[in-house]
């Protein structure tokens, strides 16, 4: 018996790039499903999940990035004091560096507040890694809420196809019985 080949899904790449150190993760959405993409070093890790399977999408604003402000903040005007401090000979190792650091902490703070997204099945809590950032957390979930919402969606009955329910169904199953049959095996009771 032959079985032709399963077509394989379309991906399209969310905009959610998480970058660092040897690892990064990334998200894409094919026509049912998304499927989220954790590599750290020589392992990557693999994660489908229906669309329709999603009950919520918990954003929740971290202080991860106001810390590392405060860090690089810190450091970069310690090192531009110590190299001022230093004069001549400590003004191009100890410059340069307060200088990247200071240009990082404005990278930093205008790719805007950090933030942790997971998504919640019935099953567990998924931890979505790829969203670091509200603003582009946001973005990505407005661009998912219509495709999440028409693939949970009930298809509407057609009245005219379903012959069990009609109106005089309706109306015998809302009278209260006159009648009361005790259930076979179980003794009738006495009547007055």
């Amino acid at each position: 018996m032959n079985v032709p080949p399963s077509p394989s899904p379309s991906y399209s790449r969310l905009r959610t790039p998480r970058l660092g150190w040897l690892r990064f993760s990334r998200v894409y959405l094919a026509a049912d499903h998304l499927l989220l993409v954790d590599c750290s070093g020589f392992e990557e890790r693999y994660r489908r999940i229906l669309l329709a399977d999603i009950e919520a999408i918990v954003i929740r604003r971290t202080i991860s990035g106001g810390l590392m402000s405060l860090g690089l903040g810190f450091f970069g005007t310690s090192f531009l004091m110590l190299a001022w401090a230093l004069g001549s000979g400590g003004l191009v190792i100890f410059g340069v560096l307060g200088v990247a650091l200071l240009i990082s902490l404005l990278f930093n703070i205008l790719r805007g507040p950090t933030c942790s997204v997971s998504l919640k099945t019935r099953v567990q809590l998924h931890q979505v890694k790829a969203f670091s950032r509200l603003a582009a957390s946001r973005r990505c979930v407005e661009q998912l809420l219509p495709l999440i919402q028409r693939a949970q969606a009930v298809p509407p009955s057609d009245p005219a196809s379903d012959s069990t329910s009609t109106a005089a169904d309706l109306a015998s199953d809302a009278r209260p019985s006159s009648s009361w049959a005790a259930p076979s095996g179980e003794p009738t009771p006495p009547s007055a």
